[in-house]
């Protein structure tokens, strides 16, 4: 088992289908697991090569069935300032093809993402989509943290109108969204975080907040508080079925 990071996105991170976006998480520090096998290949100081095999029972709901992936994962960074992140393969029964774009700045980064995935390699009525993601990250000195996001994540309308309850591959209820992310260190040992997400076309909006203290040494403490905070009649059935989550973490670090 092992975690797959990589890319800039944090509320929303096509490029990277192994991981769930890190910013959305109810507690710091914890990533999706994967099962099955990493191998990499330094090309050079800037350039490194990741092949990925890895076994999905996820996709039909059988634990005696497994969906293959098969994924490459290319990292070139131009120079100190530019990296640029190709990735292809099989995935979830499509193949997919996308691309990063990285660059930073003294206190700041810009990127962007753009992912295609094709219809279904076997005879399942499904379509191709689209991806895409730019975003913005800044430092305010050493206490206030930005980060804003914007993207469309096109839904595969073919496969939910053959069956609604066909696991779908999207990462957030979304199509077109806009979201703004901040954290504040109030103090040493004590941070906040909030996010609020915008959906452009339904007028939706959930929010995030979380705090997270270093009670003592090694030990850390989350609360977490997620919930829509409004919506119009165009808001989805899904939408509309979202919770209140309220909740806590603790983590020991050894």
């Amino acid at each position: 088992r092992m975690f797959i990071n990589y890319g800039s996105g944090e509320i929303f991170n096509p490029i990277n289908p192994f991981n769930q976006p890190l910013g959305l998480v109810s507690a710091l520090n914890v990533a999706q697991g994967n099962d099955g096998l990493k191998t990499a290949y330094f090309l050079s100081e800037r350039s490194t090569l990741s092949f990925y095999a890895l076994g999905d029972k996820q996709l039909y709901g059988e634990q005696d069935h497994i969906t293959p992936s098969i994924w490459l994962h290319w990292e070139y960074r131009l120079t100190d300032d530019w990296q640029f992140d190709l990735v292809g393969g099989e995935d979830q029964k499509r193949r997919k093809a996308g691309l990063q774009i990285n660059h930073t700045l003294a206190d700041a980064m810009i990127f962007a993402q753009a992912l295609y995935a094709s219809e279904y390699i076997d005879s399942d009525p499904s379509e191709n989509t689209w991806d895409f993601l730019i975003g913005y990250d800044n430092q305010f000195g050493a206490n206030w943290h930005l980060r804003v996001e914007a993207g469309h994540q096109e839904s595969d309308d073919e496969l939910v109108l053959a069956n609604s309850t066909a696991f779908n591959g999207r990462y957030l209820p979304f199509e077109y969204f806009v979201a703004g992310a901040t954290s504040y260190d109030i103090h040493p040992l004590l941070e906040l975080t909030g996010t609020l997400i915008h959906d452009v076309k339904t007028d939706f909006g959930y929010g995030l907040m979380r705090a997270s203290w270093s009670v003592v040494k090694n030990w850390e403490w989350d609360l977490f508080f997620f919930t829509p905070v409004y919506h119009s009649s165009e808001a989805t059935l899904v939408q509309r079925l979202i919770t209140t989550d309220v909740g806590t973490a603790v983590r020991y670090f050894f």
